[in-house]
């Protein structure tokens, strides 16, 4: 029972250093993916543009 408590602790000791770096990685991946999104949509935008500017209209 006194060594399942003192993992407990060392578990918790462990996730109070590792949790700033953890936030931080999740939130730079989750940067990463709005800003490749962002791209996408910017360029499915652009070749309308060009698509539209293309047809020759009457």
């Amino acid at each position: 029972m006194k060594v399942l408590k003192i993992l407990l602790v060392v578990l918790a000791f462990v996730l109070l250093f590792f949790a700033p770096h953890l936030t931080h990685l999740f939130e730079r991946t989750q940067r990463k993916a709005v800003e490749t999104q962002a791209i996408k949509k910017g360029l499915e935008r652009l070749q309308k543009e060009q698509a539209n500017q293309n047809t020759p209209s009457h």
